[in-house]
């Protein structure tokens, strides 16, 4: 049954009413996670709200280099730095990663791969950002990146990866690598950057969803906790949207992105061997209790 001329009227003028706050009262926000753990399924979730857009730049993967190297007076004795890059961190200048990140407006939000620090939750706090951060089962983050890093030139570790068989890379994802050359790349051990994630939980600046819980039927998830998840996230941030248009977004959030592949649940069940399963469990199996994916080694 359609709608009538007034209700089509009082539909619509409530969702300019949710377009006007959110593009113009929700202050910039950063979508922060680990590469491959869905950071563009959060993305395009809450950029779907009326009003919101991404930020012009995405600050994923910057180089330092990217960051303006700007001074702040007290900058003048020791430059002050914070670490961007969960996988490969490296220091950026501090009042240039300000002017960046100050840039990110009303209804925009930038995406980061930020370990927690210090120096970043103090700069956070300083600009009255707040976070909002997904997590993904970390043997789905594994098996991801280790199809999609060598599938994609662009990508700061693609040569590294790329002469690799498929198990000698997801070895490589989990137990990390050391650079042989000066101009290659670190590679952090999945423990390592799954722990430096860790910290984020405890923030009340950010906010944390799972990769299962906003990926929605789809992706093999629960259409009711998806809707929950995003409820939540839009509180968190002050975002505003109707009922109507919230399910609506839950059902077009699912791939259409870039680096989109599968976004299936638990692929790590199909690809780890017994002896990739028993490597992740002596390298990260810590990380996993920890995260809340598993309650013991007995998987």
């Amino acid at each position: 049954m359609g709608l009538s001329l007034e209700e089509g009227r009082f539909w619509v003028s409530q969702k300019v009413i949710d377009w006007l706050h959110n593009h113009f009262c929700v202050r910039g926000f950063l979508v922060n996670s680990l590469p491959k753990a869905g950071t563009n399924l959060l993305a395009k979730s809450l950029c779907a709200f009326p009003g919101m857009r991404t930020r012009y730049a995405d600050l994923r993967h910057l180089d330092p280099a990217v960051i303006p190297a700007n001074r702040s007076p007290e900058d003048s004795l020791k430059p002050r730095v914070v670490p961007l890059g969960v996988t490969w961190p490296r220091p950026v200048s501090r009042a240039g990663l300000r002017e960046t990140l100050r840039q990110t407006g009303r209804g925009q939000l930038a995406s980061v791969h930020a370990p927690w620090s210090p120096e970043l939750l103090d700069l956070l706090t300083e600009l009255d950002m707040k976070v909002v951060l997904i997590l993904r089962d970390p043997r789905d983050v594994v098996i991801s990146a280790a199809r999609y890093i060598p599938e994609t030139p662009g990508n700061v570790f693609h040569e590294l990866y790329r002469p690799l068989s498929f198990e000698d890379r997801v070895r490589l994802t989990i137990c990390g690598a050391k650079p042989t050359r000066p101009d290659q790349p670190r590679v952090r051990s999945i423990s390592d950057a799954c722990g430096s994630m860790l910290p984020w939980l405890q923030e009340p600046l950010c906010r944390a969803t799972r990769f299962e819980n906003l990926v929605g039927a789809e992706g093999g998830g629960c259409p009711q906790r998806q809707l929950e998840e995003l409820r939540g996230l839009a509180s968190h941030v002050n975002l505003r949207c109707r009922t109507w248009m919230l399910s609506r977004i839950a059902r077009e959030a699912f791939g259409g992105t870039h680096t989109f592949r599968s976004g299936v649940l638990g692929t790590w069940r199909e690809c780890f061997t017994p002896t990739i399963s028993r490597l992740f469990k002596e390298v990260a199996g810590d990380q996993l209790i920890a995260l809340g994916y598993e309650r013991d080694f007995n998987w």
